[in-house]
């Protein structure tokens, strides 16, 4: 095969086939195992892979599924996390209330049972499920007394010590990150070299330093291996070795440099110990999703909490209608102007803001209406000056 070859094999979205290296294996072993009980858990890192083996497991059963996003698995109304999994089976319509739902879910449930199909309930992201929501996941556990109901939570190690809280008991399955001696082999499956495997266009020593630059995920992987590949052909080279793994990580660090001055930057402190000092851009958003250019990982922290924003006047913070909201200097606020040497308090979080100089030059804050332009995702009640966002 050619470079330009394996260069389209690594553009396939989604992947012809799924790695199935040793932890893969035992995890597969682990979701197919009837000793397990019908409830199970698979922990592993973000980005692992591990939502992707889960739909490789599913591919090889008949069941009818039911899957909650994390999304809905952060809210606090239960109401809210049983429309979750009704919308997964195309009745998020049906039901307005708690009871309706819980109703209409179980008896969606007992019916594909009674036609002989097997069910399996599966919460992803399961790390962010909500305390108030416990009592409603238990009721569904409870069903386990039906046959060939199975129940399966996605999620990282924290959902670990929420489940050994739960009854009845569930199993607990954790799965590691890919590791970096295993790199040569996925990246052989992922080209589809497994029967040429000295055809691989990477060194063992170059394919071992893109994997530990992936740091555990497969799709870093394959995007870091697709800019290795691509340098290699325009550099007329046909194998990949550690001094091109080298020029490709350090111009995508240039790459990732802001083209023009910090306004400034953030002290992220908890407890009173720094964690990290983060460049201020025109546009910061904190909350505990990983999603976020600032993650902040507590229950009291809303998915997407706050968001810094700079202007030609200065810069601004507005509250995304949290649950628990934010101060400015230990003053509660829904957004305010920001100075330098300010303090925003964000759940146990505070964040100090460092002004490399005076930028503004009136007010910062835009009128309401532009306030309700900077929430990022829409939601069902924005409120009269900010979009509700979850």
């Amino acid at each position: 095969m050619q470079l330009t070859d394996h260069i389209e094999q690594l553009k396939q979205t989604p992947r012809k086939r799924f790695w199935l290296g040793p932890a893969q294996q035992r995890a597969l072993a682990f979701l197919d195992d009837p000793a397990r009980g019908p409830h199970r858990a698979l922990l592993a890192p973000r980005r692992a892979g591990k939502t992707a083996l889960v739909a490789e497991w599913l591919s090889h059963r008949d069941a009818t599924t039911i899957v909650l996003l994390g999304t809905a698995a952060t809210a606090d109304n239960p109401a809210v996390f049983l429309h979750g999994f009704l919308s997964s089976v195309g009745l998020g319509e049906s039901g307005t209330t708690e009871v309706e739902r819980r109703n209409l879910l179980s008896v969606f449930i007992q019916h594909q049972l009674g036609r002989g199909r097997r069910v399996v309930l599966i919460v992803d992201d399961a790390e962010q499920l909500h305390t108030n929501l416990k009592l409603e996941l238990e009721r569904l556990l409870g069903l386990s007394d039906l046959p060939r109901f199975e129940t399966l939570l996605i999620g990282q190690a924290e959902l670990g010590p929420k489940l050994l809280e739960m009854k009845p008991g569930i199993h607990i399955h954790g799965m590691p990150a890919l590791r970096p001696d295993f790199a040569c082999s996925y990246l052989r499956s992922r080209l589809d070299l497994d029967s040429q495997p000295n055809q691989l266009p990477f060194t063992p020593v170059a394919a071992q330093a893109l994997a530990r630059q992936a740091g555990g995920s497969m799709e870093r992987l394959d995007q870091l291996a697709l800019q290795a590949l691509e340098r290699a052909l325009a550099d007329n080279t046909t194998k990949v070795g550690v001094r091109l793994v080298q020029e490709v990580l350090e111009n995508e660090h240039r790459e990732k440099q802001p083209e023009r001055p910090m306004a400034g930057q953030l002290l992220l402190s908890r407890d009173g110990e720094l964690i990290r000092e983060i460049p201020l851009t025109e546009r910061v958003l904190l909350g505990r999703s990983e999603h976020n250019d600032v993650e902040l990982r507590d229950p009291a922290i809303s998915r997407h909490h706050a968001m810094l924003v700079g202007t030609p006047a200065g810069h601004y913070v507005v509250d995304l209608n949290s649950a628990n909201g934010i101060a400015i200097n230990s003053h509660s606020c829904r957004h305010g102007a920001l100075t330098d040497g300010d303090v925003i308090g964000i759940g146990p979080y505070r964040i100090k803001v460092i002004l490399r100089a005076a930028t503004a030059t009136g007010d910062p804050l835009p009128g309401n209406q532009s306030l309700a332009d900077t929430g990022i995702m829409l939601a069902a009640k924005p409120s009269p000056d900010l979009r509700r966002v979850k």
